[in-house]
């Protein structure tokens, strides 16, 4: 009891001396929960206290923790912060894939559903959620379906531009391969894709807001894959993955027309590093690194003039990794060493233990920018468990993340 006590008595002296406006400190909350402290001048390093341990964070870092990644039974309406495989019959019957998000007066969600003829077959879907935590499917309302020339579509990155909504997205066609497409919307709901016709193989541009595949001996040959869009002044930069058939790496095409006419900044096959890239690219790590094996998956955010990218790798050692740019050109990476898995930890998240919805990989993260005061903000994630030998489950779970 004395130390109960005590230990009210110094969160209400926290409290106090915070809400008092000295010193420029800020309490953190998550859950609506303390969990720490931070310095809130304007230093290069400060420090934040977080789950009891003192760490120094520079700019652009990022604290994960997860919201919950138990193992949850498949539903139409889901439970809180998931997203999950839905019910027999509908068209993501068989799994739910690459997804973005927009925040408006309701959150929605663009997210890949496999199912209807078979399991290979995707198709862009939706959901709804008034407080970005409860999704409601819409199993009915296919955004962008199969059919003219698409054999699949995944992966949609949205924007709205304006008074327009835009969304890229990929494709996969009969003949394997695949390509980025555009569709534009007035609502956010009815889709029109922008030109179904399948691009010309280039290195450097794309047109009619599509973006093919390199040449051959290029980083992006077989494919143009996950992709992240976002707003740079009159500018829209386009973090793509590019595969060549050996490892995937992050590439960078611009647009200076709204995202219709896409210009490749460098898509030669990226060099390995743990450190620093540039032109836009974000290759895979050296051996032994927890991202030697690709690079994938890219999310990327412009924030405080600083832009920040999560991205995901493969394999147990993998999970989601951190780096940031000044300029979005060059990348440093925070920390791509592998680690054990973990709840919390500086710019990584792990994949869960045993039995938990994201206990085999995690991928596909998507931000979604709360309290720019304090910095809190929601991660989205794709997580994948195994149900049996063979049926694996995909789950969109959440994450808390704090972002300097």
């Amino acid at each position: 009891m004395k130390r109960f006590l005590l230990v009210v008595i110094a969160v209400l002296v926290i409290i106090s001396f915070l809400s008092s406006g000295v010193a420029g400190y800020l309490l953190i909350t998550m859950n609506n929960k303390p969990i720490g402290v931070i310095n809130t001048s304007k230093e290069d390093k400060e420090k934040i206290l977080f789950n009891n341990k003192l760490t120094s964070i520079s700019s652009g870092d990022m604290i994960f923790k997860k919201i919950d990644n138990s193992t949850i039974a498949i539903a139409l309406k889901n439970n809180i912060n998931r997203v999950s495989t839905g019910i027999t019959g509908n068209y993501d019957e068989f799994g739910v894939d690459g997804y973005d998000i927009l925040k408006e007066d309701v959150y929605k969600m663009y997210y890949t559903g496999f199912g209807g003829e078979n399991a290979s077959k995707r198709r862009l879907l939706y959901a709804e959620s008034t407080d970005g935590q409860t999704w409601v499917k819409d199993p009915s309302n296919i955004i962008i379906d199969i059919g003219n020339g698409f054999d699949s579509v995944a992966n949609p990155t949205v924007l709205k531009d304006g008074d327009v909504y835009k969304m890229w997205f990929v494709v996969n066609k009969t003949v394997p391969g695949w390509d980025m497409y555009m569709a534009t919307s007035t609502d956010g709901i009815k889709w029109e894709v922008v030109n179904y016709e399948t691009p010309a193989v280039s290195d450097t541009e794309g047109t009619e807001g599509r973006l093919p595949r390199g040449s051959q001996g290029k980083g992006d040959s077989n494919a143009v894959l996950e992709l992240s869009a976002v707003k740079v002044g009159n500018e829209i930069y386009m973090y793509y993955v590019g595969f060549n058939g050996k490892k995937g790496a992050v590439y960078l095409a611009t647009s200076s027309d709204g995202g219709y006419t896409w210009v490749k900044k460098n898509n030669a096959v990226a060099i390995e590093t743990n450190t620093v890239s540039t032109n836009g690219t974000l290759p895979p790590g050296l051996a032994g690194s927890g991202d030697e094996k690709e690079v994938r998956d890219p999310e990327v955010l412009l924030y405080n003039n600083k832009f920040v990218m999560i991205y995901a790798t493969e394999g147990t050692v993998g999970g989601l990794f951190c780096a940031t740019s000044t300029d979005g050109l060059t990348w440093t990476k925070i920390n791509n060493q592998s680690a054990i898995n973990s709840q919390n930890d500086l710019c990584r998240l792990k994949i869960g233990g045993t039995n938990t919805a994201d206990s085999l990989s995690l991928g596909k993260p998507r931000f979604v920018l709360g309290d720019e005061q304090t910095g809190l903000a929601k991660l989205y994630y794709l997580g994948l468990e195994t149900v049996t030998v063979k049926i694996k489950t995909r789950t969109i779970l959440s994450a808390d993340i704090f972002i300097k």
